[in-house]
């Protein structure tokens, strides 16, 4: 360590893998609180370079996720985000869901003739189709993606899909 200019020793900095893992892990833990990380870091002007889209950050990230999961803080997430799901999914099942490929969109739906072949109906009626999106108190994004037909009433192969973890 070192003197700086004012006279004070020099805290030695962090490799940025630290910095990045350490800020995700903190951002993780504080989401469980409905708190957002970055706006604190931004606004107390001490965002120290964290790099969101880093694995160090996405893997501290996690590991706070688990953390506060494992220890009871994170379970008013986990029904926000289990309540928010089901609700994506009603949405896509209602025939509700915005067409993304396919039937009505001009763009062609690589899995058409599969789903014709598996499921009925034509080729050209076949659409994928996306629910609202959700963003939790974490910054967790998903939304609900699924194939629907509305020719025959059918919705089929729904999953969720993570838009920003």
């Amino acid at each position: 360590m070192g003197l700086a200019s004012c006279g004070l020793f020099d805290c030695p900095s962090l490799p940025q893998a630290g910095v990045d893992a350490l800020a995700g892990l903190g951002d993780a833990a504080l989401g469980m609180f409905f708190l957002n990380g970055q706006k604190i870091r931004n606004a107390l002007h001490i965002s120290g370079g964290a790099n969101q889209c880093s694995a160090d950050y996405k893997g501290g990230q996690a590991a706070g996720f688990i953390g506060g999961f494992a220890t009871g803080a994170g379970e008013l997430e986990l029904l926000n985000v289990s309540l928010a799901s089901e609700a994506q999914l009603a949405q896509v099942v209602a025939g509700e869901g915005l067409p993304i490929l396919g039937a009505g969109t001009g763009t062609a739906l690589g899995d058409a003739a599969r789903l014709e072949a598996e499921y009925g109906g034509s080729a050209a009626d076949w659409a994928k189709v996306t629910s609202e999106s959700y963003t939790g108190s974490s910054g967790l994004q998903f939304e609900i993606h699924a194939f629907q037909n509305a020719i025959i009433d059918a919705v089929v192969e729904a999953k969720t899909v993570i838009t920003k973890w």
